[in-house]
């Protein structure tokens, strides 16, 4: 029986915000108390109209009220200020995040490559501009950023992840599998690399490969989501029935929807 064996994307980074904005309240406070910000940072404008900051300020608050056409308004009035190269940077760099929320990844590449001209050492106007490339099929281009990001950033494990899946949408498993390895090395305690080197080796049937990564994610996190599932599949596409069923069932104990359809399907 052939099984088609899932594989996740890792989410992308948030970006930076003032600690002020990062604060959690309940819907109700939250909601006012963006509206009272915004108010505040719209006078401060009105105050200094050439001054950057509180446009920036202001963005950001739009941003998590998920106003992004206002954000991105914010951010541009910031780059026609005409501010010094690394306000200018960051603003591009802003209004390229923005844009993404949108779905606009032309618009996004276009921002990222200009915050990138401006200033060319900050890993992360790179990985705004592969995600987007990634976003519309351009993968050797998505590839080629980030590997600057990692040129510029070699310790964080993150980038050899999104790198990975990157050369997984082409077909590159071996070099996703290379990718996510050198991301074990550099973050050995990371239930999720295991998980989804365990996938790819799925996906290239290596069983036994994929079920120690898979038995290294669960030993990590016991309760990791889909591990068990994922197992069971190896397991099973190798004949061992007896031993999927069993991940099978853990499946089901930690609601796990689709082990529970294998389990009953497969398992009596």
């Amino acid at each position: 029986m052939l099984f088609i064996l899932p594989f996740g994307v890792l989410g992308q980074s948030e970006d930076n915000v003032s600690e002020i904005n990062k604060q959690v309240f309940d819907e109700d406070q939250e909601v006012n108390l963006f509206d009272s910000m915004i108010t505040e940072y719209t006078k401060a404008i009105e105050l200094s109209p050439d001054d950057p900051s509180p446009y920036f300020d202001r963005a950001f608050v739009k941003r998590r009220k998920e106003d992004y056409y206002g954000a991105i308004a914010d951010m541009t009035a910031v780059i026609n200020l005409n501010p010094v190269d690394s306000i200018a940077a960051l603003a591009y760099h802003s209004r390229g995040l923005f844009k993404v929320k949108l779905k606009d990844y032309s618009g996004a590449i276009e921002d990222a490559t200009k915050a990138i001209n401006l200033k060319p050492n900050d890993a992360s106007y790179y990985s705004v501009r592969a995600i987007s490339k990634q976003e519309l099929k351009d993968f050797y281009g998505a590839i080629a950023d980030m590997t600057k990001v990692i040129e510029l950033n070699p310790n964080d494990a993150s980038n050899y992840v999104v790198r990975g899946n990157i050369k997984n949408d082409l077909g590159d498993t071996s070099g996703n599998i290379s990718d996510i390895t050198k991301a074990i090395g550099l973050d050995p305690n990371n239930p999720y690399y295991y998980y989804i080197r365990g996938v790819s080796k799925g996906q290239i049937k290596d069983y036994y490969g994929g079920i120690a990564d898979l038995t290294k994610t669960i030993d990590i996190s016991p309760n990791y989501d889909g591990a068990y599932y994922v197992r069971g599949l190896m397991k099973l596409s190798h004949g061992n029935s007896t031993e999927a069923c069993i991940d099978f069932k853990k499946g089901v104990e930690l609601g796990d929807e689709k082990a529970r359809e294998l389990f009953e399907s497969e398992c009596n």
